[in-house]
């Protein structure tokens, strides 16, 4: 699997990153992130591998034969995630990230993981408000916990943080999930499409424990 090998050696699909900047449509004389992500790749010591989860292939495969009938011009993107959560029962948007690929006219599974490489962080389809947004503080250290104590909510504070819906796990900007060292299984869907010859779907599951919020 194209996902393990980079998560094995990141380094190595440094040639593949270039190769897409410089001859794929969607970022050949607009992409602007190829060194930010060459450097992630370079700085990234080997990940775990991902393994194929059946809930995980199963609920891609669900979205995209509901994205394929609707035999849309442009087919809708996302819904593994809405779709994990429905067959689990166990709400997934804190715990998952999805990738959906139409029209992939590649030959390879490197070259498709080169690509999202790029295209996370890119970020092309992400609102301009997201885009925008500061990115989250950071988690202290253990060390400053006990320093920090005084600002901590007070109880009534903390129960209405209890019982707050949960966040959608987001990608950090500048990186992927398929980067992520938390992210643990993955669910694949690949269909032909009568108007824009194929729908690719990821499913990446992150580590319960490992959640991003």
């Amino acid at each position: 699997m194209a996902i393990n090998l980079c998560r094995h050696d990141p380094k190595r699909f440094v040639p593949h990153v270039r190769a897409v900047y410089k001859d794929h449509v969607l970022l050949k004389g607009v992409g602007t992130k190829m060194n930010d992500l060459i450097a992630k790749l370079q700085a990234t010591a080997p990940l775990t591998v991902v393994r194929f989860d059946g809930q995980a292939n199963e609920a891609a495969r669900q979205n995209n034969t509901e994205i394929v009938d609707k035999n849309e011009d442009v087919p809708t993107k996302g819904g593994n995630i809405a779709k994990l959560t429905a067959l689990s029962g166990e709400d997934k948007t804190g715990s998952c990230f999805e990738f959906t690929m139409p029209k992939f006219e590649g030959s390879t599974g490197i070259e498709f993981v080169a690509l999202q490489l790029a295209l996370d962080f890119e970020e092309f389809e992400k609102p301009k408000e997201q885009k925008d947004a500061p990115a989250a503080e950071a988690v202290p250290a253990e060390g400053e916990a006990q320093a920090n104590a005084i600002d901590a909510p007070d109880k009534g504070e903390a129960d209405k943080a209890a019982t707050a819906p949960a966040k959608k796990a987001t990608v950090v900007p500048g990186n992927s999930p398929i980067l992520d060292a938390g992210v643990e299984l993955v669910g694949i869907s690949n269909k032909a499409h009568k108007k824009c010859k194929n729908v690719i779907q990821v499913l990446y599951v992150k580590a319960a424990t490992n959640a991003l919020v």
